[in-house]
């Protein structure tokens, strides 16, 4: 239940949350919660089109997201935005169902009794990060550890938690011990990444055989770390950004007596080589879209071609 901040406040999107209506939802007003529903239930409808790609799977999951949101809303406090709340609920309502849906995606159309919905998806089929969380396992927890403020770029569904003002090895640590259960850490810069290497890293880390996995980089790093729970230890002593970076953080692992699992060893982006690389592996990505826009703009012969 929410105890403070009565009022309005910016929301991921910028518009300020009715904090007044929030709190009274929560102690039980029913006409409060209808003013939410009207609220809300548009961008959620949306998420839940694209993830699903089916109208009335979508209003199906947008309905059961505001029922289970209504069970749950006492224990609301705010802690992230109202918005990102809700759409934490609709992303698992969705991968709880995930497995009976269709593969076909059809056109998005607004939904009867779904006001002011824009077309959420113009027709394009869902955003890769999307697809992605969708295909994780169910009880994944999707966490953003941000340095800085979280924008319009943030994909829903996604809990966004600060990193730690201190060094990269200290925000390692940080991450691991402010999510507060076994959890698998992936950087920005491999976005050849599949939603299946993702889920073959979560079930060796599920693995009672393992307390730890390490994806590393061609360039002596790694693109990927999952620990079973928290240890400041591991990090610690290991040096940062450096070629020895991966061999020194499996030593360090081996040292602590944790047994690992060795993910594929990948190129991460820290050139305009290993971007055009990375992009030639996964051609169809977002990020080979882009950086095939910024060639065009960087070479005019492209763009008239």
């Amino acid at each position: 239940m929410m105890h403070e901040g009565r009022g309005t406040r910016a929301d991921a999107e910028g518009q300020g949350e009715p904090l007044d209506l929030i709190s009274a939802a929560a102690d039980g007003d029913v006409a409060a919660f209808e003013s939410l529903y009207r609220r809300y239930s548009p961008r959620i409808y949306g998420l839940c089109l694209r993830l699903t790609g089916q109208r009335e799977a979508a209003e199906d999951c947008t309905q059961e997201t505001f029922v289970d949101a209504w069970r749950a809303l006492f224990r609301f406090e705010g802690r992230s935005s109202f918005s990102t709340w809700l759409h934490s609920i609709a992303v698992r309502t969705v991968l709880s169902r995930r497995r009976g849906l269709r593969v076909k995606f059809e056109v998005p159309e607004p939904a009867v009794g779904m006001p002011e919905q824009t077309d959420p998806g113009g027709g394009a089929p869902p955003l890769d990060l999307e697809r992605a969380i969708a295909a994780l396992p169910e009880a994944a927890r999707h966490v953003l550890v941000l340095d800085g403020p979280a924008g319009d770029w943030l994909a829903p569904g996604l809990e966004v938690i600060a990193q730690r003002r201190v060094g990269f090895a200290e925000r390692l640590a940080g991450a691991f011990e402010d999510v507060g259960e076994a959890a698998f850490l992936i950087g920005m810069d491999t976005p050849q990444v599949t939603p299946a290497m993702l889920d073959s890293a979560l079930q060796a880390l599920q693995s009672p055989a393992n307390d730890a996995v390490l994806g590393l980089c061609e360039d002596g790093g790694y693109w990927g770390i999952g620990l079973c729970r928290a240890d400041r230890r591991v990090f610690a002593g290991v040096p940062m950004s450096t070629p020895r970076t991966g061999e020194c953080q499996r030593l360090r692992l081996e040292e602590l007596g944790l047994r690992s699992c060795a993910l594929p060893v990948l190129r991460d982006v820290d050139c305009h080589a290993d971007a055009m690389a990375v992009a030639a592996e996964a051609p169809d990505g977002r990020f080979a879209r882009a950086l095939a826009r910024i060639e065009r703009h960087a070479d005019p012969t492209q763009a008239a071609a």
